[in-house]
């Protein structure tokens, strides 16, 4: 379109309603044109014009690059006037109908502007085997091999003696262990849920030799995952296989079939680097989740998936090359609007040290492999958070369904493994920048999830604004909830 007609646009007074000009025009980046410059012309824009550029899109696919148009260019004026207050702006496109909202996206909406953001929720290691298994509708044998307990009961009857009996079993509904968890979700309506599952779903009976320490949850069991309406399962951690590559094979064929989406472990190497791929509602874009473990968390390097070998994601974060392949498989599968979320298995279960290659690790991730979202866990309490170049990274989110209740409490000074964090996030969808973080404090009492009391608030209030400090990032606590300020970096 050549710039005399769109001069001839911008220069149309306020009163004019003439919309034959869209009859002349066939390409949607001249409309798009047109459309921002009535918007950023002095004079307050005409909203049915707008509408109707809009509408004059034929693909319907570019129909929401539009709206973000729109918005952008709002924001534009918003800033370049203080004449022209907000509800002069807004409230005209607020009008439209869900009717015609139908015709731009294919969905109702009452608020366009959140198609802008893709919320996700994060937690740390959920680990459902043992203690928590025996306690569910169905239980594998409670054997185990570890130094000191030799039956997983043990650990369901400390946690009784340390804050009391549990409802009876007929009680216990498929969600049990999630607790104050799912009224939590059901009031922040995340799109995506993620967790770490530190656990292998199987009955194999050969646990992994020399080991010590085995989880696993009875297949049967799996409605437990699924009735928090879990969207991805991250399995590059040191437990998946804890009981053989048998169990390694049951617990991907159970998950898959339940509808819950793995990433980190797999039949082979291509099926454990592959990403977990969620399209989120309303067609804001898609989530991809990489899963990967290094093995300072104790992974054992011969759980390395191989081509014909099943396993995990094993890499080692100090690699270059680890790196050139990551840059490389998420730059053939990322698309514009897609956040990119690496889950990373790293370091040990104690301490609030962020190690430099962690930190170096996670900024090339950033910087050099188009990733959005660090999310790391293995350390058995949260640590630290930090934004970089708008990015957010996790350093360790820590256990957020566990059996260690009874196993002796650590005052306060020291580490807490029945305190966590549930993890709320927003992204902006075009750049991946983190525009809101929210966790909010839980309590592992009874084997199951707990708001944290008052006092246990204001604890992980106290080291969380400690750590995020460390990256001079303020966090502020609103009533219950801890809410980092992103803009405080």
């Amino acid at each position: 379109m050549c710039k005399s007609v769109i001069q001839q646009e911008v220069n149309k007074e306020e009163d004019d309603e003439d919309i034959g000009t869209l009859s002349r025009i066939h390409h949607s980046s001249e409309l798009l044109c047109i459309m921002r410059s009535r918007i950023l012309n002095p004079k307050v824009y005409q909203s049915t014009f707008i509408l109707s550029c809009i509408l004059s899109i034929s693909k319907a696919e570019e129909r929401p690059h539009a709206l973000n148009t729109l918005y952008q260019s709002l924001k534009i004026k918003q800033d370049r006037t203080d004449t022209c207050p907000r509800e002069r702006l807004v409230p005209k496109m607020s009008g439209i109908t869900n009717g015609s909202y139908r015709k731009l996206y294919g969905t109702d909406s009452t608020v366009m502007r959140t198609s802008q953001n893709i919320s996700v929720f994060m937690v740390g290691d959920v680990m459902l085997g043992r203690g928590i298994d025996n306690i569910l509708s169905m239980s594998c044998d409670p054997k185990l091999y570890e130094s000191y307990v030799k039956d997983a009961n043990v650990y369901v009857t400390l946690a009784i003696r340390a804050n009391g009996p549990l409802p009876p079993k007929d009680e216990r509904k498929v969600d049990y262990v999630w607790g104050d968890a799912i009224d939590i979700l059901a009031s922040e309506q995340p799109d995506v849920k993620i967790i770490n599952l530190e656990t292998s779903v199987t009955t194999s009976a050969t646990p992994w030799p020399y080991k010590g320490i085995n989880y696993r949850m009875h297949p049967s069991n799996v409605g437990v995952i699924t009735s928090a309406n879990i969207d991805c399962c991250v399995l590059s951690n040191n437990h998946v296989i804890d009981w053989g590559y048998s169990g390694l094979d049951e617990t991907l064929k159970v998950l898959r079939n339940s509808g819950l989406r793995t990433c980190g472990a797999g039949n082979d190497i291509d099926d454990a680097r592959k990403p977990a791929i969620i399209d989120v509602p309303h067609k804001k874009g898609r989530i991809l989740v990489f899963g990967i473990g290094d093995g300072s968390s104790g992974i054992p390097v011969a759980w390395k998936a191989k081509k014909s070998q099943s396993g995990v994601n094993y890499v080692d974060v100090g690699s270059e090359a680890e790196l050139t392949k990551i840059r490389e498989q998420v730059n053939g599968i990322k698309k514009p609007g897609d956040i990119a979320v690496m889950s990373v298995h790293w370091g040990g279960n104690w301490g609030y040290e962020i190690k430099k290659e962690h930190k170096q690790f996670a900024h090339n991730l950033i910087d050099t492999c188009n990733i959005d979202v660090i999310h790391g866990h293995s350390s058995h309490h949260p640590k630290a958070v930090e934004i970089y170049n708008g990015k957010l990274i996790l350093y360790g989110a820590g256990d957020f369904i566990n059996d260690y209740e009874g196993i002796g409490r650590s005052d306060y000074t020291m580490f807490r493994h029945d305190l966590s964090l549930m993890y709320f996030a927003k992204f902006d969808v075009n750049s991946g920048e983190v525009k809101e973080l929210k966790m909010v404090p839980t309590q592992i009492k009874k084997l199951r999830v707990n708001r944290a009391d008052e006092k246990d608030v204001q604890y992980l209030f106290e080291i969380m604004k400690k750590e995020c400090g460390m990256f001079n990032l303020e966090v502020n606590r609103e009533g219950d909830v801890l809410v980092l300020n992103v803009k405080s970096q």
